[in-house]
């Protein structure tokens, strides 16, 4: 039985890996290098599926102009549910424990850090009121980031943060509203 199983677990490791390399190559073995990276591993693509189910929602983020592909990929290796991404572009993105997080922002930049309970939404129901953010930003646990809003590169948000205004690059905020500690 361990035999079959191991059998039918490594086919449909091979079908995702097959995927990534037709669908956003780049971009999948991007996230890959950068999770790699962040947790001090260095594992391959279908151990990144399998270990951390996170991951696996960034792979279906970049899969999602092939809806029906998705759909049965879904049916064999499920999403983290709670942790939604609408982004319309987003760069390298890890996110620790992002249980309760939801993603709904213009861009996010390279190397960006998410932690669990964050949301980052639009300002009265308005899709038009969206965040911009930079590159090397590091968002704590429980922040809330709401608005027509730029966060700039290099930029550290405190655990519990409120952001309602912009950010400039280089800066830590944090507090609820966020205000500049450094």
């Amino acid at each position: 039985m361990q035999k079959i199983r191991s059998f039918i677990v490594t086919l449909y490791y091979t079908l995702f890996y097959v995927v990534a390399l037709i669908f956003n190559r780049n971009e999948i073995f991007h996230d890959l290098e950068f999770w790699n990276e962040r947790i001090g591993l260095n594992e391959n693509l279908a151990m990144h599926l399998y270990r951390y189910p996170a991951f696996r929602n960034l792979f279906y983020y970049r899969l999602k102009e092939h809806k029906l592909l998705v759909t049965i990929l879904k049916i064999f290796c499920p999403p983290m549910y709670g942790f939604e991404i609408h982004a319309k572009s987003i760069g390298s993105l890890i996110a620790y424990h992002p249980f309760s997080t939801y993603i709904n922002c213009e861009s996010i930049g390279e190397k960006v850090v998410i932690r669990n309970n964050t949301t980052i939404g639009n300002k009265n129901n308005d899709e038009n009121q969206i965040a911009v953010i930079g590159n090397n930003v590091e968002i704590g646990v429980n922040s809330v980031i709401i608005g027509k809003i730029v966060i700039g590169d290099n930029v550290v948000i405190g655990a519990g943060s409120i952001v309602i205004k912009n950010v400039e690059s280089n800066k830590i905020v944090a507090g609820n509203p966020a205000h500049y500690i450094r």
